[in-house]
């Protein structure tokens, strides 16, 4: 099935999108299909209109979760008891050496 170029969001549509809510990806390709969208702009309209959306948590082909550099240094510095900043520059270095010294370092347990 071909898919148009706009879609007219009806009454009808948006109540298929709230009855489905929480939308994610695999409920958003099916209304894109029955209501013959595009998935993106399903989802771009849920956002607008809304309507709960579980985006996918995006990962690094090892599995693990994508981490920001500033925020593995975060975590060095609060894991030394540092206070936040102090350490930087060493975002700069290369993120494996980061996981590595910050796999090194015992966790800081919460007060």
């Amino acid at each position: 099935m071909s898919k148009v170029e706009k879609v007219e969001f009806n009454a009808e549509l948006l109540a298929a999108m709230r009855a489905e809510a929480p939308l994610n990806k695999a409920k958003a390709d099916a209304l894109a299909d029955r209501f013959d969208a595009k998935v993106r702009s399903i989802i771009a309209k849920a956002v607008r209109e809304g309507i709960p959306y579980d985006k996918i948590e995006r990962v690094r082909k090892d599995g693990k979760p994508v981490a920001s550099k500033e925020a593995t240094v975060a975590v060095i510095e609060e894991n030394l008891g540092l206070p936040e900043g102090s350490l930087e520059g060493l975002e700069k270095a290369a993120k494996v050496a980061l996981e590595r010294l910050r796999d090194a370092l015992p966790e800081v347990e919460a007060e």
